[in-house]
């Protein structure tokens, strides 16, 4: 082994004889008498407080590997658990522009003169001082969940409805909220 040459790694220079210093018999006999004279150089107390210790990180390290596969596991189905579940879509509410539900008032405001069609954001609200109007204020209320904007899809909610002399201010009084439904794939 006269002629090994040295390597290079990475830009840098190994040279193979240093390390052939480490494997030779000469080098386990001289480990092995460094291990029996420790007894004399460090003191037994010494040495069974390393040997603790060495026992102790050793049970850490097996400890923490069993449990890295258990949690590895435990991902693992975790994982196939929410692969099974589907996306299902949710119908939600989307509110309506208040310039559409405006423009929409004022249409049903000129066609029931004894009525007040009024809106605030996307709230209607019909109302009537006097109940000889019922029947203009329930054709209003009708042109409103029949009529209302076909093409936009709306859908309308009570918010309250009172006829009577218990209302106040008014004698005839409906407010209804206007909206549309959409689908959220989540």
């Amino acid at each position: 082994m006269k002629h090994i040459k040295k390597a290079k790694f990475l830009k840098l220079d190994f040279d193979f004889r240093k390390l052939q210093k480490y494997t030779s018999p000469q080098a386990f006999n001289d480990l092995n008498d460094f291990l029996e004279s420790m007894p004399m150089r460090a003191g037994q107390g010494m040495l069974i407080a390393a040997g603790i210790a060495w026992a102790v990180a050793g049970a850490a390290i097996f400890y923490a590997i069993i449990h890295a596969g258990q949690v590895a596991e435990l991902r693992s189905e975790l994982v196939k658990a929410e692969a099974l579940v589907p996306q299902v879509p949710k119908i939600v509410r989307n509110s309506v522009p208040a310039d559409q539900v405006s423009a929409f008032t004022q249409r049903v405001d000129k066609a029931y003169g004894n009525v007040k069609v009024s809106s605030i954001g996307n709230t209607i609200r019909v109302t009537s001082g006097n109940g000889r109007y019922f029947g203009a204020f329930r054709e209003a209320v009708g042109h409103l969940f029949n009529g209302g904007n076909q093409r936009e899809s709306w859908r309308i909610d009570v918010q309250s409805l009172c006829v009577g002399r218990e209302c106040k201010p008014n004698f005839l009084m409906g407010e209804f909220t206007v909206y549309k439904l959409g689908v959220d794939k989540g």
